[in-house]
């Protein structure tokens, strides 16, 4: 009967729904993503790097042109999605990455917040033209990547003098259709 008693408790959490919905992942829970590398999200879900303390959410599906797989079409459309990153807990950015649309240098699909870059994959499922996607289905995958601290220096050239930030650093001179670089720069 003692056995019995002990049991009770045991079998009772395991035949009862409501208790195993405890044990399910609710929706919008935070996963774990690495700094540089792939991951993907559904809407309303967020990832965590840890290493940095970045939080990124997918929030919507904003736009989704993106011609049918199954179709010939003249543009290929493009898909936009809205997503919030967040650093130690503190709102950094919303805004908008679009894949497509011939977005060659990458400038519509990553942005820059702070120290990081936000890059867009790939969303999927892939538009049919016979089909519509719940937005529930949307998957979306992004990378996280730390900016360089040295990517942020930029050389800029006016009146033929060569400077990093304020410091002029050397002259420049257009010689027989040549570029000369003067280190010394002339007083």
């Amino acid at each position: 009967m003692q056995i019995l008693a002990l049991l009770f408790p045991v079998v009772l959490f395991l035949l009862i729904p409501s208790y195993q919905i405890l044990l399910a992942a609710p929706d919008g829970q935070t996963s774990d993503a690495k700094l540089g590398s792939q991951f993907q999200l559904k809407i309303n879900q967020t990832a965590l790097v840890r290493t940095a303390n970045v939080t990124v959410t997918f929030l919507n599906v904003t736009e989704d042109s993106r011609c049918p797989s199954d179709v010939v079409c003249v543009w290929q459309g493009q898909v936009t999605v809205k997503v919030k990153i967040m650093k130690d807990n503190q709102g950094m950015a919303i805004f908008d990455l679009t894949a497509g649309a011939g977005d060659n240098n990458g400038s519509l699909s990553s942005k820059r917040s702070g120290k990081f870059y936000i890059r867009l994959g790939s969303v999927e499922p892939y538009p049919k033209s016979n089909s519509t996607i719940s937005y529930s289905d949307y998957l979306a995958s992004m990378i996280v990547s730390k900016i360089n601290a040295n990517s942020s220096r930029v050389l800029v050239i006016a009146d033929g003098k060569l400077n990093s930030g304020s410091k002029q650093i050397g002259d420049l001179s257009l010689t027989n259709n040549s570029i000369v670089y003067r280190s010394e720069p002339e007083s």
